[in-house]
């Protein structure tokens, strides 16, 4: 007996039609990790990124990664939204639909916007109770 698909599999295939290998697949191709949680290099207990978003986020929160992201693991703060480090299946979706262009791989955030690394970090250990955006408005 096959295994079922993972939710978020099922997700990411009813809201992009493809699969989550594909998916991965894709990322592999365009030259980047398929998971960067999985790497051995991480510390035990350490919250590893995958995203991570930046100042041009600031005071916009335009939510449009919100409406694309297949997991609902982007959250917000009180002056911009954040990426749940543990839930984001680092499909990518989020980053080409930000229209400030403040959506970055971690490995590929700018040199002038890493402390936004740790402060994405910070807020997930701050505010455990979070909720998650669902909806754009």
């Amino acid at each position: 007996m096959a295994a079922l698909p993972s939710k978020e599999a099922q997700v990411i295939r009813r809201r992009f039609g493809v699969s989550l290998e594909a998916a991965a697949l894709s990322r592999l191709a365009r030259g980047r990790r398929a998971n960067s949680r999985t790497e051995s290099s991480a510390e035990e207990g350490e919250i590893t990124m995958t995203y991570v978003i930046v100042e041009p986020c600031i005071d916009v929160k335009d939510k449009a990664c919100v409406e694309v992201c297949p997991v609902d693991c982007i959250y917000e703060g009180p002056n911009q939204l954040f990426i749940h480090p543990d839930e984001c299946i680092d499909c990518g979706a989020c980053e080409p639909v930000c229209p400030v262009k403040a959506i970055f791989v971690e490995d590929e955030t700018p040199e002038q916007s890493k402390h936004f690394i740790a402060l994405n970090k910070q807020f997930f250990v701050d505010n455990p109770g979070v909720k998650p955006c669902t909806t754009k408005n």
